[in-house]
Order: C-alpha cells, then structure tokens, then sequence
C-alpha cells in the first residue's frame, strides 16, 4: 500500500477555525435533499443489521445449533456477507436508488420475520439473509452517499454519515436488546417493527 498514489481531491480548508469547515460540511450534507436522503438511508441500511448482531449466538442456541458449531454459523454469516456483496456488485449497477435500499430492506424484514414468528433449527438459517443484507448494503451505500457528494467532500461526508449512523445504532440496540431480554424473538420483531 505504500506504492499507492492517492490523487483524489483534497478538502482544501476555507476557515482559520476547523470548526467552521465542519459546520459547513453539516450545512451541506442536510441541506442538499439528494444527499440528505441518501445519507439516512445509508445509516438505515447499515444499522438494520448491527442491532440484531447482539442476540445471534443465543437465537442460534435457542434453535437448537449446538454451542460446539455456532462459530461455523458466524462463518456462514460472513460468507453469505460476501455473497450479499457480490450480488450487489453484479447487480446493484442497474437499480435505481430506492432499490437498492429496498433489497436489504426486504431481505433483512423477511429474516426476521421468520425468525421471530416461528424460532427452530429450520427458520433460524434464514438468519443468512442478514448476511446477505450486510455484504449488499456495504457494497452499495457509500457509492450512492459518495455520488452526491463533491469529490473534495467525498471523505468528509462519508465521516457524517457514518457517525449518523452510530448515534442511531445506540437507541436501536438498547430498544432491540431490552425487547429480546424480555423474550429472545421479540429482539427480532422489534428490529422489523423499527426499520
């Protein structure tokens, strides 16, 4: 990596005060409507997954996945993240934007619906829908952000974003995690009902 020329734009500061160029970042980003949308759905994409990560291992206990292979089914995750990803790089080129958040969106309601309507060592396979999920929406969301952003401001944004992107994931995870202590399935209907 360190033969690798980096000629991108550079975000050149127009203010003494650093503060003020990251206020004007903000400004940007959420009075841009294009780009304002693009960055919630990007958190949204993101975040419909990680939340519901927290009570994995005790969905696969709880469906009978002996303890012995749940770090295979993490494996099989992974791949199906990968797949996902793949899938995305074949395929996202020719959908629109909304379809693309709309795939993870259907994929990711379908698993959990499954999941939390009817939990056995079955359905709990669907959770590789998840996976698919992740890999797709990390292959397809910083491009849609990133082609709405300035080149010079590509970086920065992306930055917003995912710091956007954090602070939702902390009310989700706290709401999904107290819904699945008071019944483990209930941590996946609560991820539907919220994304």
């Amino acid at each position: 990596s360190i033969f690798i020329k980096d000629d991108s734009a550079k975000l050149e500061p127009t203010h003494k005060n650093p503060l003020k160029d990251i206020t004007s970042i903000v400004k940007t980003a959420f009075t841009t409507p294009m780009l304002r949308r693009r960055i919630f759905a990007f958190a949204i994409a993101r975040e419909m997954t990680h939340g519901i990560i927290w009570v994995a291992t005790p969905l696969f206990l709880k469906a009978g996945v002996p303890m012995s292979l749940v770090s295979f089914v993490w494996a099989g995750n992974t791949l199906m993240a990968i797949l996902g990803a793949h899938l995305a790089s074949k395929y996202g080129k020719r959908l629109s934007d909304s379809a693309l958040l709309a795939v993870p969106i259907i994929l990711m309601t379908a698993s959990t619906l499954i999941m939390g309507l009817n939990l056995n060592i079955v359905t709990v396979w669907f959770y590789g829908l998840m996976g698919i999920t992740q890999g797709w929406t990390a292959a397809t969301m910083s491009p849609m952000v990133q082609h709405y952003a300035k080149a010079s401001e590509q970086t920065s944004i992306l930055s917003l974003t995912k710091m956007l992107a954090q602070l939702l994931y902390i009310p989700v995870v706290w709401i999904i995690g107290y819904a699945a202590d008071i019944e483990l399935t209930y941590g996946l209907l609560t991820t539907t009902a919220i994304f």
